[in-house]
């Protein structure tokens, strides 16, 4: 990543849209983690231009354990993961 990149994690991606013109306005490389199968898939087909031109990309995981080492991100954020 360029020197000043934010590199941001958030956990479920589908649960909005993202929208292309805020992440390339910015210095951000993005990374969605998601659990669900069909929705890591709805996330790639509607932000295809952006992980194609590497300033995000989305992973499944198993909803325990984050697939990346420590300190690999320097922005974590969730919305609406935890429920009563």
């Amino acid at each position: 990543m360029p020197s000043g990149t934010d590199v941001v994690l958030k956990a479920f991606i589908l649960q909005y849209r993202l929208h292309c013109s805020q992440i390339e306005r910015k210095n951000i490389h993005f990374t969605g983690l998601e659990t669900s199968t069909l929705m890591y898939e709805e996330a790639c087909r509607i932000n295809h231009q952006l992980t194609g031109n590497n300033q995000i990309d989305f992973k499944l995981y198993d909803g325990m354990n984050i697939p990346f080492p420590d300190n690999s991100f320097n922005k974590v954020f969730t919305v609406n993961t935890l429920y009563f």
